[in-house]
């Protein structure tokens, strides 16, 4: 009766989630639905997510706990867009990203994070160099968890910093810290962030956080007077050139 029951459920959704077939008796799950039609799952509801838990092995397991991850957080991405409307959400995906968190980015239609900094460590695998970005990015030369720019270009490994410098042509005299702004400036990302250290050139002095620690965190202060005339003609030049200074 249980196995005529397994049947019947996965002969009823078959359709509209999961393509299945049969092997020496077990059930194989083949294929993820399209993420559009994942709300069908919804009448089901997680009591049928247990039942096809029970017979499945391992493997299959977890692709049917990642189609119940992926149901959870499109019913929230949409219910958000029907009760509160288009929402300017951020999408923090840094970091070891699987194939379904990227799927489930791309399906609520958020942009991602892009990290200058990140881009010139040998243990990524090159999507944060600009050339990688896409328009619906938000690009940043550093978060608050990062070292100021001129700090990194100090304490980084000498081939991330040489990396750095051959690939932004960075010249002292333009100053690391504009020359990497530049490149945040002029990539394709639709919003680009930059830190009031990085633009009064402060050392790792002016380093907000460092993760995973206690004491000095979050101490930094701008002093009265550090943004000057200048600053701002400097910073205005480098918006109209790069097409963000506001309409």
């Amino acid at each position: 009766a249980k196995d005529k029951h397994m049947t019947g459920f996965l002969g009823a959704m078959a359709d509209e989630t999961l393509q299945y077939e049969k092997r020496d008796g077990a059930y194989v799950f083949a294929e993820l639905i399209a993420p559009e039609k994942l709300a069908a799952f919804c009448k089901w509801g997680n009591e049928q997510f247990d039942l096809a838990v029970s017979y499945a092995d391992d493997a299959q397991r977890e692709r049917i706990e990642c189609a119940r991850t992926s149901l959870l957080w499109y019913e929230l991405f949409h219910t958000m867009e029907q009760e509160l409307g288009k929402l300017d959400i951020i999408a923090e995906d840094l970091g070891f990203l699987t194939e379904a968190v990227h799927e489930m980015l791309a399906e609520s239609g958020y942009p991602g994070m892009k990290l200058i900094q990140f881009a010139f460590d040998s243990r990524e695998d090159g999507d944060y160099l600009p050339h990688n970005y896409n328009k619906n990015s938000v690009v940043y030369a550093g978060t608050h968890d990062n070292d100021t720019i001129l700090g990194w270009m100090k304490t980084a490994p000498k081939p991330c910093v040489a990396f750095a410098k051959e690939y932004l042509n960075l010249i002292k005299e333009e100053g690391y810290n504009w020359g990497v702004m530049r490149a945040v400036w002029a990539s394709v990302s639709d919003t680009a962030v930059v830190t009031m250290q990085d633009l009064l050139g402060i050392g790792s002095k002016g380093r907000m956080n460092t993760p995973s620690t206690l004491g000095c965190n979050w101490m930094w202060r701008m002093e009265p007077g550090a943004i000057d005339a200048k600053l701002i003609r400097r910073i205005c030049k480098q918006m109209d050139l790069y097409g963000r200074a506001p309409k």
